[in-house]
């Protein structure tokens, strides 16, 4: 069973085979997006099969990107489209696929992937969920209710985007994404090129809210199933917010919507907005709309708390124990590395120390914040109470997606998943 790298010169044959296990109709447009058209993707290091007769019966595509984790940029394998052909499916071919996958971007120094996926399938390949797919969240709004906002600033259609105005966009973005765990670090040029091939096509529209020669704020519009979505949002302040909902009314006027969905973090600035308007949860707090979430498998234990270092080191400094000197051995089911702590300063080597037994999927949710590590207590084997408290200081629930404004009742409908 050999493992290729698809080739320009495979693509035909590489959409036969999609259209035949996916049978998306615009697969082709997507595909073009992704592999062929992106000038951050490179076919033969992001796309692997297997063939049989000439004829591909199973494929991956894994694209790198840049994320954030706490202060620290790093870059993340993602699978974008995994598949076997039905009349090959339940010979392995996907799990070689995918172990070839694993080792192909630990060579390359990476050491966290994730998918959104279905999980009964990709949990066997060791991906859990981590990350609430927080834009999935959606917050509703009635037109009605924002009928009656003001507009102090500016609101523009915007279809031509300059380096200096995606630049003003990307400092917002990154005002309101930074705490957020795996969001998109974002250059100018993979910026214009995101707009350029997925932000404007057909029923796509960009709105940017100015102060004179201050960006206040922006969105992304989008049609989609007679709804009018905002795909992404962030603004500096309410009055950003309330004139921009002055710009949607008037926009739901003109085609007939009744309401509109904010597709964001609960966190997000605009969202806050409009929940004070009243505007309602449509997803409270669910993975994905379904059976799908967004999943992380941590391909390198000690890279991966290397890469999480300077938060623990932050999370310690503000503790009781901020002066402590200790070693932590974590242990999983296949890997250690310890956290060597002398004086409060922490550097992650394989020093062995005091062992606290966690399974990697409890490591996985933890690690990205989407649970406490308290709410593991049962799965984790600590050595002593004293250990307990510290890996409580290290591992905190850093779950920011949903803000904490005391507003209504409503907010503790909010269910675990």
């Amino acid at each position: 069973m050999k493992i290729k790298s698809l080739k320009q010169t495979d693509k035909e044959r590489y959409l036969i085979f999609n259209k035949l296990v996916h049978g998306n109709q615009r697969l082709e447009e997507e595909l073009d997006k992704l592999l062929y058209k992106n000038p951050f993707s490179k076919i033969e290091e992001d796309c692997f099969y297997i063939e049989e007769c000439n004829q591909i019966i199973s494929s991956v595509v894994v694209t790198k990107k840049n994320q954030r984790i706490g202060k620290n940029k790093i870059k993340v394998g993602e699978f974008d489209i995994v598949g076997t052909h039905q009349d090959y499916r339940g010979k392995g071919y996907c799990s070689k696929l995918m172990e070839y996958s694993f080792k192909k971007m630990k060579e390359e120094g990476i050491f966290l992937c994730r998918l959104i996926g279905i999980p009964n399938f990709y949990q066997q390949y060791g991906f859990e969920y981590a990350v609430p797919a927080y834009f999935y969240n959606y917050v509703n709004i009635d037109k009605e209710l924002i009928k009656n906002c003001k507009s102090e600033y500016s609101v523009e259609n915007v279809s031509e985007f300059s380096n200096k105005l995606l630049e003003k966009i990307i400092e917002i973005f990154d005002k309101e994404t930074a705490y957020n765990f795996g969001s998109e670090v974002r250059s100018v040029e993979y910026l214009k090129y995101m707009i350029e091939e997925k932000a404007l096509d057909r029923d796509s529209y960009w709105y940017v809210v100015s102060s004179g020669e201050d960006l206040m704020g922006y969105a992304w519009i989008k049609k989609e199933d007679s709804q009018l979505i905002i795909k992404e949002v962030a603004m500096r302040n309410e009055t950003a917010a309330e004139s921009l909902c002055l710009k949607i009314y008037e926009i739901t006027n003109d085609k007939n919507y009744n309401k509109v969905g904010v597709r964001c973090p609960l966190n997000n600035s605009f969202a806050k907005y409009i929940y004070k308007k009243g505007g309602t949860f449509r997803c409270n707090n669910e993975i994905f709309h379904g059976t799908w979430g967004e999943m992380y498998k941590i391909l390198d234990l000690k890279n991966a708390l290397m890469g999480i270092s300077g938060l623990l080191q932050e999370r310690l400094k503000e503790s009781k124990f901020n002066r402590i000197s200790a070693n932590y051995t974590i242990v999983t089911e296949k890997e250690i590395a310890t956290l060597e702590i002398k004086e409060g300063v922490i550097k992650i080597t394989d020093t062995i120390g005091i062992k606290v037994k966690i399974p990697m999927s409890v490591l996985t949710s933890i690690y990205t914040g989407y649970k406490s590590i308290e709410y593991y207590k049962d799965k984790i084997q600590y050595l002593n109470d004293e250990v307990e408290e510290v890996f409580k200081v290290l591992f905190p629930q850093g779950y920011p997606y949903i803000w904490t404004l005391d507003i209504n009742d409503s907010l503790n409908e909010i269910t675990e998943i």
